[in-house]
């Protein structure tokens, strides 16, 4: 469960970053059973965790889903999200977060997007410009 911390988040870009964690589970693994969405709180961050059964990556090539497009070469393309996820990794590293990834094919792919939380309004400040000059369209 969450607690009394807050995520510092836009809450527009936040959104799509889960809109797309969550229909790239279910275009690419919804097939293969349910898609769970989950929320984790730690003492820095709090984690929107997105996991899936599907056909997910092969060992040792999670991090080329998140570069534009490269994931569409080779034996990926069935799990690529092309530039979604190049996106998601924009978006939260804008916020000062991590994004990852973990796959075990058929097993489980799981996306996590870590966002830290609110400490200081220092912080907040620090931050704002980065996440202005995160342009959606700029990777289309």
């Amino acid at each position: 469960a969450i607690g009394c911390e807050t995520v510092w988040a836009d809450p527009q870009r936040f959104r799509q970053v889960a809109t797309n964690l969550i229909s790239n589970a279910a275009k690419y693994g919804g097939a293969y059973g349910p898609i769970r969405i989950q929320m984790h709180e730690s003492e820095h961050c709090t984690s929107l965790v997105v996991a899936d059964c599907g056909p997910g990556l092969p060992p040792g090539r999670e991090h080329e889903v998140f570069e534009p497009f490269s994931a569409r070469t080779e034996q990926i393309t069935s799990a690529s999200a092309g530039v979604g996820l190049s996106l998601v990794k924009q978006l939260v590293e804008a916020h000062g977060g991590q994004v990852r990834c973990n796959s075990s094919p058929y097993i489980e792919t799981r996306f996590e997007a870590m966002f830290p939380l609110q400490s200081s309004a220092a912080a907040q400040t620090m931050q704002d410009a980065d996440i202005r000059s995160v342009d959606p369209e700029s990777v289309f």
